[in-house]
């Protein structure tokens, strides 16, 4: 194989993790667009949303950090993903952590922090690591549920029907 191929090659791959690693985070970061520049000096971050409830665009400059692309999309990914589980099983009391793993265990025969460290469904033991979107990965994060799982126990949102009745008025309930 000539060089000229073996770096174009080099290239391909490099450009592919990009777009995997750009496709994970802005899956974990809705509605945000992170585009690397040309010079791979700075990552720039595109539709972020604020604690204000605005939106904003702003970069990070990856010469100053002396990161590379790679490294800072990689290192951002990890942060997302132990906030997102910080905010599920892992944030609960421990009070409500035994009600769950009790229950995961009666049922499941494994509680839902051993599924958890596994990344694995506590029904199915399938891995656990697809999922429809963002609110079904917090789902995971709590319940321990794949997608499929999350799917046969909630239901597919389209099979949700509402019993009609008389409408209930202010203070019926």
């Amino acid at each position: 194989m000539s060089v000229k191929k073996l770096i174009k090659e080099g290239f391909k791959y490099i450009e592919e993790e990009r777009s995997k690693l750009i496709k994970r985070l802005e899956q974990l970061c809705p509605p945000c667009r992170f585009i690397i520049t040309e010079d791979d000096k700075e990552i720039k971050i595109k539709d972020s949303p604020t604690f204000s409830g605005k939106i904003m665009d702003f970069s990070v400059d990856l010469k100053q950090l002396g990161e590379t692309p790679e490294e800072w999309l990689r290192a951002e990914i990890e942060a997302q993903e132990s906030k997102q589980q910080q905010s599920g099983y892992k944030a609960k009391s421990k009070e409500i952590k035994n009600v769950l793993d009790s229950t995961a265990k009666n049922v499941f025969g494994m509680t839902t922090q051993e599924a958890l460290e596994k990344k694995i469904c506590v029904k199915c033991r399938k891995e656990a690591k697809e999922f429809r979107d963002t609110l079904s990965e917090k789902e995971y994060w709590i319940s321990a549920l794949c997608q499929s799982c999350q799917d046969e126990f909630f239901g597919d949102k389209s099979e949700i029907q509402f019993e009609t009745s008389n409408p209930v008025k202010k203070g019926e309930v």
